[in-house]
């Protein structure tokens, strides 16, 4: 293939994917603008999680951490943020992607880490996965099964702890997480809950 051949591809691939981000960002994918230089696909799968996490009204599932077990957890939306409960009496406030205990037993600041990311909260990652975008961060998307369900592995943050996300390839519904760091290491099972209509309604409306 020519040169002149494979700059127009490449310019094409380009607008698709641009195309595909402007929709997407058009349709709520929390405010996420065409800032993005040269959208990659990992990119693509970045705002396509964006875009499903924006549809989700709460998650519920069971975390298992290091040195703690297993405990249930439940994330929902409240007062422009999100609230965590678990089952072992803790209660997270979320805004953006601060968290602080309100309630339940005395932990360190990496647990507090630990179990708000595991517990899925749909703004909390898709303000993480925001930021990474924004920031110039590769997403990658590597191929999982979860539970024989094709999935990806979607990165968040850069560094450590390592915070991976996996969404259902298709419909980038979350299924579970994986929080690794030095001295912590855990997984969480996901179950999503949609926004109803009333939902929406109140979404639009909020901040």
């Amino acid at each position: 293939m020519s040169r002149h051949a494979n700059n127009l591809v490449r310019s094409a691939a380009s607008v698709c994917v641009g195309l595909l981000l402007a929709g997407l960002v058009a349709a709520g994918a929390f405010g996420l603008l065409m800032t993005l230089k040269k959208p990659s696909e990992a990119d693509e799968l970045g705002v396509r999680a964006v875009a499903r996490l924006d549809q989700l009204r709460s998650t519920r599932g069971f975390v298992d951490l290091s040195g703690v077990g297993t405990i249930g957890a439940v994330c929902v939306r409240w007062h422009g943020g999100e609230l965590i409960r678990l089952s072992d009496g803790g209660v997270f406030a979320v805004s953006s992607t601060h968290v602080r205990s309100l309630a339940g037993p005395r932990i360190l600041p990496n647990q507090l880490a630990a179990e708000a990311d595991l517990a899925g909260c749909p703004r909390l990652l898709a303000n993480e996965l925001t930021g990474r975008l924004l920031d110039g961060g590769a997403v990658s998307g590597r191929a999982v099964y979860v539970d024989h369900l094709a999935a990806y592995a979607l990165l968040l943050g850069r560094g450590r702890p390592v915070v991976e996300l996996d969404v259902a390839r298709g419909s980038f519904t979350p299924l579970g997480m994986r929080f690794i760091a030095r001295r912590l290491h855990g997984s969480s099972d996901l179950l999503a809950v949609p926004l109803d209509r009333r939902d929406r309604g109140r979404a639009r409306a909020s901040p």
